[in-house]
């Protein structure tokens, strides 16, 4: 059983309190597991930006090629919450180093 909000949910018993803008229910509903999902997405959009920042100093070790196969890369990464699929998107594939 959960206690559901719109943007998230807890684990709860039948003799539990619930919070005002809960909910109780038997299975997490689909939009709810979206909107968590999407939450998920772009926090890791987040993180593979920040772990590549490096590719776009210039002071970076890499070739002109691979300079802009990162920032082809990154846009992508970028454009994910656009796709019609979002939150159930491919990863795009970062490039070799």
């Amino acid at each position: 059983m959960y206690a559901i909000t719109e943007n998230g949910y807890r684990a709860v018993t039948a003799d539990m309190q619930l919070a005002d803008n809960e909910e109780r229910v038997e299975v997490l509903p689909e939009s709810l597991l979206t909107t968590i999902r999407a939450a998920q997405v772009r926090a890791e959009v987040g993180q593979r930006l920040r772990s590549s920042d490096w590719t776009q100093m210039a002071d970076a070790y890499l070739t002109e090629s691979s300079v802009v196969a990162w920032a082809d890369y990154r846009q992508n990464l970028r454009e994910l919450p656009l796709h019609a699929e979002f939150p159930y998107v491919e990863w795009p594939e970062a490039p070799a180093e």
